[in-house]
């Protein structure tokens, strides 16, 4: 898969050059539009989002510019600091607005178990080590659904990547997604056996639900499509996951064979692949 690529005009810098990186999901202030030349040439209803796009048919992820807001900084300094330039030029990330169903009031979960978010490898390459034997499974295009149970008081949390990073659940609804999915699989019902199998306190079912690409799922709203891809105690392709050639890969997730600590990542050493089809794909859906 190699690093992130992203396409520039030609002559715009040369080897050695220092720039800013603006990655996928970005909203850009129109003022920043305007100065980089991007005027109508972004993605969404603003014509202010940074998305995958395919130039003279290569892969192009993210912008690289140097704007007048920063052009006089020392930027060779400013990447060994790590500095974030997001405030100062008024990039906020993207965050697609969840429909009613897979919406709902909130409650508070502080002992809910979050799932680690999975970065893509083409932004640390080096989160593997030459040699290291690992598992890849197919990556799944999902909202991902996070199921919590406590066996001391028998609590059960529901709740999105999104929502449940900031320690937040679903309360019980019917016509919610997350919750119709748990129900309509016996979500609570495996952890508890899970559970007594092991003697665990709390156990984390993380799962996820269709989103604009299927698996074979009629979509029924009594049985919505929900696959676990995991318990807490060349890329490129078609779908393998539902038996059959449905239509493209997402990608792939990649894991050391033997769990372990990255110090890249400081967590969990896993990474994502995603496909280049699917980042330039038309009329996709990305709710968290």
């Amino acid at each position: 898969m190699g690093l992130l690529r992203a396409v520039v005009a030609k002559g715009a810098f040369r080897t050695g050059d220092w720039a800013v990186y603006v990655p996928e999901n970005a909203l850009l202030p129109d003022d920043l539009v305007d100065e980089l030349g991007l005027t109508g040439r972004l993605a969404g209803s603003r014509r202010n989002r940074v998305k995958a796009v395919r130039l003279r048919g290569e892969l192009s992820q993210g912008i690289v510019c140097v704007s007048g807001r920063v052009a006089d900084r020392d930027l060779a300094a400013a990447h060994d600091a790590g500095t974030d330039f997001s405030g100062e030029l008024g990039i906020t990330k993207w965050v697609p607005k969840a429909p009613l169903h897979m919406s709902g009031e909130l409650v508070e979960a502080p002992d809910l178990l979050r799932w680690v978010e999975v970065e893509n490898a083409k932004r640390h390459p080096d989160v593997f080590e030459q040699g290291e034997p690992v598992v890849a499974t197919e990556k799944i295009h999902g909202t991902a659904c996070l199921f919590t149970l406590l066996t001391g008081t028998g609590e059960e949390f529901v709740s999105s990547k999104n929502h449940g990073a900031r320690r937040q659940g679903l309360a019980f609804a019917e016509d919610n997604l997350y919750w119709r999915s748990v129900v309509a699989h016996g979500v609570p019902e495996a952890a508890r056996k899970v559970a007594e199998r092991v003697g665990a306190a709390r156990v984390g079912v993380f799962g996820s639900g269709v989103q604009d690409l299927g698996y074979g799922e009629t979509g029924r709203s009594d049985h919505p499509g929900y696959a676990v891809f995991d318990i807490s105690l060349d890329v490129d392709g078609t779908v393998t996951w539902s038996g059959g050639a449905l239509h493209m890969r997402e990608g792939l997730v990649v894991r050391p064979a033997h769990e372990r600590y990255s110090a890249v990542l400081r967590g969990r050493a896993i990474a994502q692949f995603v496909s280049d089809d699917y980042l330039t794909r038309q009329g996709g859906t990305e709710y968290e």
